[in-house]
């Protein structure tokens, strides 16, 4: 969707900005960049293509983004491609999750310990301003969003879809491509 990737583009330029007006050590140093990018799950060239324009993912936050059983393991696979050359002493994926689907959520949290993730919900406050959801953002039919981190904890196993390069590969029993 043009309009969210305009609106994510925006918000990573005004953190970029934020961060190089602050005086204190905690802001990103100059070698680190924030940037929004769109990729089909589970898709290699994507996958390629994003780390061709960065040395290293650290971060990848994701929101909305599992609702059916088709997408979860083209999503953790694509998570695990992504932080898999991390140089930080913690790749993570930081997931806004709504459960929709009791069997899709736990088909999800299954898998994403299957391919070497940790999954811990997290404290609102941890990550949004006041602790709270905003109200825009309320979940019809009153289902919360709940905050995931997803640490990628082992590397016993390489991500297929680095394995693959160029190659078209179908990733999980589930995978449906959904794209047109």
């Amino acid at each position: 969707n043009e309009t969210v990737m305009d609106l994510l583009e925006q918000n990573c330029a005004s953190f970029m900005e934020q961060s190089a007006n602050h005086d204190d050590r905690s802001s990103l140093s100059s070698t680190k960049r924030v940037s929004a990018c769109t990729l089909i799950w589970g898709n290699v060239q994507d996958i390629y293509k994003i780390k061709q324009q960065m040395t290293s993912v650290d971060v990848v936050i994701a929101a909305d983004v599992v609702q059916w059983p088709a997408v979860v393991e083209p999503f953790l696979h694509s998570i695990k491609a992504l932080l898999w050359d991390s140089t930080c002493e913690r790749p993570i994926c930081v997931l806004g999750l709504v459960d929709r689907a009791t069997s899709t959520t736990q088909q999800f949290f299954q898998c994403a310990k299957e391919l070497g993730f940790s999954c811990d919900k997290v404290d609102y406050a941890l990550y949004l301003r006041n602790g709270e959801v905003p109200n825009a953002c309320a979940e019809f039919g009153g289902r919360r969003v709940e905050i995931y981190e997803l640490d990628l904890i082992s590397r016993a196993h390489p991500p297929i879809l680095l394995n693959e390069m160029g190659k078209d590969v179908i990733v999980g029993k589930n995978f449906e491509h959904t794209s047109s």
